[in-house]
Order: structure tokens, then C-alpha cells, then sequence
């Protein structure tokens, strides 16, 4: 945060990267509150690339400590009204365009590897179209690492004991079928891993392994980057609630979402 502050107003975006689960939308509750201290009557945006990670940053940001008035911009939501008293914006990337020519006191853009992307038709929009006295890129998995401004990588992280209580496991698949493979794997281990997300590349895969898990007695769903809000929600619910012990997904519930 105090580095943010620092390098943020000297004309330029700061870039920087915080590892996975160190708490980005913690640091963004703190830059606002900091700068509403300062300047009151300040608006504020951050950036999201996805629409479920849009609603959970604004619902974070409601929630104590930081008690903020937020508006949410994309999934078909307008541009709040100026009686809302809202003085924050979470702006999905694709609805950029109805912010365009507002000036805010910080902009930050969540997840900003995506922008770094070779031909990706929304990184001028996210960047330019709106303006800002203080602005900010945060992820975890920049591209480029020689132009940070700011590492706390997760080595750190962990001797800082910020991220812990993981394990890794690496599944070397030599030979059949991958999706059988894993779902095979994921029976043998559902009572230690349970509620688990399987995250896929390709939504026929996904929907084939929950599919499989089902057949040898695994209660398992799919989810994809076409299902609606209500859908989606109702999946989280069932693997909250244990009622799917695994829940396979495509395009959907990607970095930054949390499930608990």
C-alpha cells in the first residue's frame, strides 16, 4: 500500500504483483480507504476480467472492515445511478467502455496479466478510457517481470508464513485416457480433497469428467462459462453445502474466486 501511494502519483501506472492468496482485494480495500481519508468526496474503479470475480470484490468491499459503498458495472448491471452514494466502481473488463471520459481518484486493474495478452482487443479501453490520479496493475502472473515495480513473490509469501497449509501433488499421466485418469485419481483421493474445483481448458473435457466421477460413484457436477448467475450460484451452493463433493469447470469461477 505504501508503495502504492509512493510510485502511483508520479504520472504513470505502478505495476505489481502480489502471489496467489496474499490478499489483493484486502490491499485495494486499504488504498481506498486511505485516499477517502485524504479526499473524501473521491470515486474509485477497479477492473476485473470476469463477471463473478466483479460481484465477489464488490461484496468483499461492502463487508467490514472496509464498509464501502459499491456499485457493480457489467453481467447487465448499468452504471449506478449518482444517488446511489456509491464511491466505488468494479467494472468488468468487457463493460470498460461505459466508463469512458470519467476521471476517478484510483483505478486499479485486477488481474492485469490478461492485458498483457498479444492482440487483446481490451487493453487500450481498461488503460485509457477512463483517467485517474492514482493507478494501479496488480496480478500474480504478470508476463513481463523485467517492468515490476513492486514483487511480493510467493517464496516470500510463504516464508512469511502469508500463504500455507498447501500441498502440491503432481500427476505424471504417461499413457490412456487423461480425463479417465483423473477422474480416477480424484476418487482415490475425494474423502482427504473434498469439496474440490477441477479446473479445465475445455468445457467437453469438464463435462466428460464429472460425467466419469458420477459413473464410479463420485457426486459431481459441471459447470461452464455459459451458465447463467443463478446457475452458477446454485453449483457453489452444492459444493458448499457438500451435496457435490467435485465440481468441474470451464471458463468460469477463474483467478481471484473464492468459493468459501
Amino acid at each position: 500500500v505504501d508503495h502504492f501511494f509512493l510510485h502511483a502519483g508520479q504520472g504513470k501506472s505502478v505495476r505489481l504483483q502480489l502471489a496467489c492468496g496474499t490478499g489483493k482485494t484486502f490491499v485495494y480495500g486499504l488504498i481506498i480507504k486511505r485516499d477517502l481519508a485524504a479526499h473524501p468526496g473521491g470515486h474509485h474503479v477497479i477492473f476485473v476480467p470476469y463477471r463473478d470475480l466483479a460481484r465477489q470484490t464488490a461484496k468483499e468491499l461492502q463487508q467490514a472492515p472496509f464498509k464501502l459503498k459499491v456499485g457493480v458495472v457489467g453481467d447487465g448491471e448499468e452504471l449506478p445511478d449518482s444517488d446511489t452514494g456509491a464511491r466505488v466502481l468494479v467494472c468488468v473488463y468487457a463493460s470498460a467502455r461505459k466508463l469512458r471520459g470519467l476521471s476517478f481518484r484510483t483505478k486499479i486493474l485486477d488481474e492485469a496479466h490478461h492485458l498483457e495478452a498479444p492482440g487483446c482487443s481490451r487493453a487500450q479501453e481498461v488503460r485509457e478510457g477512463s483517467q485517474a490520479a492514482l493507478t494501479g496493475e496488480f496480478s500474480a502472473t504478470f508476463r513481463d517481470q523485467s517492468s515490476l515495480d513492486f514483487n511480493y513473490s510467493l517464496d516470500r509469501a510463504i516464508a512469511d508464513g502469508s500463504v500455507s497449509d498447501f500441498v502440491v501433488t503432481v500427476a505424471l499421466l504417461t499413457e490412456g485416457d487423461a480425463v479417465e485418469a483423473v477422474a480416477q485419481l480424484l476418487r482415490e483421493r475425494r474423502y482427504e480433497w473434498a469439496p474440490m474445483m477441477v479446473v479445465f481448458n475445455r468445457a467437453k473435457r469438464a463435462e466428460n469428467c464429472a460425467r466419469h466421477l458420477r459413473s464410479l460413484g463420485v457426486r459431481a457436477g459441471f459447470v461452464g462459462g455459459t451458465e447463467t448467475r443463478s446457475g452458477r450460484e446454485r453449483a457453489k451452493e452444492k459444493l458448499r453445502s457438500g451435496a457435490w463433493e467435485v465440481l468441474c469447470v470451464c471458463r468460469v469461477f477463474n483467478e481471484g474466486t473464492s468459493i468459501n
